[in-house]
């Protein structure tokens, strides 16, 4: 889970940097404002569904079975690796 939050503080890092370039042409900037929109969209899903793990947890621990939870959590897994590789790929296309 650290390498987790690792790559999602290196993707907010990347965003920041993004953020302090100036533009110099009024399109461009209305281009990468969408495009800057959707990457934090898809952060703002990231962060949900790691909390979304801490609430698996939360489940587990006020017994519910942990085959159910692990099922959950497989899926759940999938989910934030794929938003990850969409959150790094938008922010390579800024």
């Amino acid at each position: 889970m650290k390498t987790k939050q690792l790559t999602l503080a290196s993707a907010a890092l990347a965003m920041s940097l993004v953020l302090s370039v100036p533009f110099v042409d009024g399109q461009v900037a209305v281009a990468a404002d969408g495009d800057l929109q959707r990457v934090q969209l898809v952060i703002k899903k990231l962060r949900d569904s790691l909390s979304g793990m801490k609430e698996l947890d939360e489940l587990e621990k006020s017994g519910m079975p942990k085959r159910e939870v692990d099922v959950m959590r497989r899926a759940l897994q999938e989910k934030i690796n794929q938003l990850q590789s969409q959150a790094l790929q938008d922010i390579r296309a800024l």
